[in-house]
Order: C-alpha cells, then structure tokens, then sequence
C-alpha cells in the first residue's frame, strides 16, 4: 500500500480528494495514511459502530451507509480522485 500512495503522490498534481468504502481495518488505516499525506477523504461505512469509531479518531467526512446506494445517488456528482474499496467481501 505504501508503494501505491508513492506513485500517486507522484502522478498527482491537483487531485487530492478520496472516497473510501468501507472503514475496517484496511479502510480506516488507508483514510488515516490518506489524511497523513494532506488528502481530502470521505468515508462512507454501514456498521454504525466504526462510524463513530472514525468520526472520533480521523479528521475525515464520515458517511454512515451503504456505499452502493450512496455512490449510485451521487452519479457523475461524485468528486473523488480515488476510489478505494476496503469493504467486507
């Protein structure tokens, strides 16, 4: 993951804004390397639980939801330079 966030420090000039599905333990230790680096991140996550986790521990907009319904409601809306999925499979 560290590797990744180099490259896209580096091929990334004016895009600083994430969406992170889902906040468990890749999610929230992703958003949290995002938001080390002066990233913008939006989190959205169903388990009522880790939102408040999130909201009280991450300098982020947390989303309690579902990602799917979330994400098809913002369509082309949707502002987000990445788009990781960390969710439950």
């Amino acid at each position: 993951m560290l590797n990744a966030l180099k490259k896209l420090k580096k091929n990334t000039k004016e895009s600083k804004n994430f969406l992170i599905l889902g906040l468990g333990g890749i999610g929230f230790h992703l958003a949290k390397r995002l938001l080390d680096e002066e990233y913008s991140v939006t989190a959205i996550e169903a388990n009522p639980d880790l939102v408040r986790y999130a909201d009280d521990n991450l300098d982020a907009r947390i989303i309690n939801g579902s990602a799917m319904r979330h994400c098809l409601l913002a369509g082309s809306r949707c502002r987000a330079d990445g788009l990781p999925d960390c969710g439950h499979r």
